[in-house]
């Protein structure tokens, strides 16, 4: 019986590309989400809609909530984001088996802190050995290609 074959770790251009998808995903239902709302409270709201700093605010919180909604349920239901699948990658823990809910909110977490370092949480996955970025390292995961079973 022969070793199963080493887990081959996602590259920085491979995991970019799926992010790039995930995003223009979130943006399109983002924006349709914000449309609809807007058409709705137009007709309701007696003199229409206005853009004020509550209705710029409010654009923001569903932007944060409808991204943190997306990472956190397709990481730990699926293992993968639509990016993901189209790019097969995977996100798994260190310790094997399947991403739980608290650890995709870790892993969101440390998302939100790449973002905050201009970046260079993801310029990590360029250097480290097992391609992380600061987003894997706090959630303690790999982001590795779909094995060809």
């Amino acid at each position: 019986m022969s070793d199963p074959p080493a887990p081959v770790y996602a590259g920085f251009v491979t995991r970019a590309t799926a992010f790039v998808v995930d995003d223009l995903i979130i943006v399109v239902v983002g924006t349709l989400g914000l449309i609809g709302a807007g058409l709705i409270l137009d007709a309701v709201i007696p003199g229409g809609v206005h853009v004020n700093l509550e209705s710029v605010l409010g654009a923001a919180a569903w932007g944060a909530v409808l991204t943190t909604a997306y990472f956190v349920g397709f990481w730990s239901l699926a293992g993968q984001t639509p990016g993901m699948r189209l790019m097969r990658i995977v996100v798994v823990p260190v310790s094997g088996g399947r991403l739980t809910f608290g650890r995709a909110v870790r892993r969101m977490i440390g998302l939100v802190a790449c973002w905050l370092t201009l970046g260079l949480g993801f310029a990590l996955v360029l250097v480290d050995d097992r391609r992380q970025g600061l987003n894997d390292k706090i959630a303690k995961t790999f982001v590795l290609y779909e094995r060809e079973d």
